[in-house]
């Protein structure tokens, strides 16, 4: 049985991020929603959850679905699997935000 994330919770990680990681790994990305139209990395209404392992090799496996495991990306980040240079700066990130 998969964990759902709570309305919360996803509320906090979108308001606690503020932006499409992805963009903030890389400005060159572009932010696209489910309908692949563009917008920008803060639009948080149109942004998503994604579980984040705290390590590698975990393939298979969602992450826990809490504040500590989940990051805001684009709908294209999202669907698009983030490389794995892309999940470690996501990795940092969490790091840095859950003191």
């Amino acid at each position: 049985m998969r964990d759902t994330v709570k309305r919360e919770d996803r509320e906090a990680v979108i308001r606690r991020d503020g932006a499409c990681l992805m963009f903030l790994f890389d400005e060159r990305h572009i932010c696209r929603d489910a309908w692949n139209r563009s917008h920008g990395p803060r639009a948080l209404e149109k942004l998503t959850i994604e579980h984040v392992h705290e390590g590698y090799g975990l393939m298979g496996r969602r992450a826990p679905s809490d504040r500590m495991h989940m990051v805001a990306l684009c709908h294209a980040a999202n669907v698009g699997v983030p490389s794995k240079e892309a999940r470690a700066f996501f990795r940092g990130y969490l790091a840095t935000v859950n003191l």
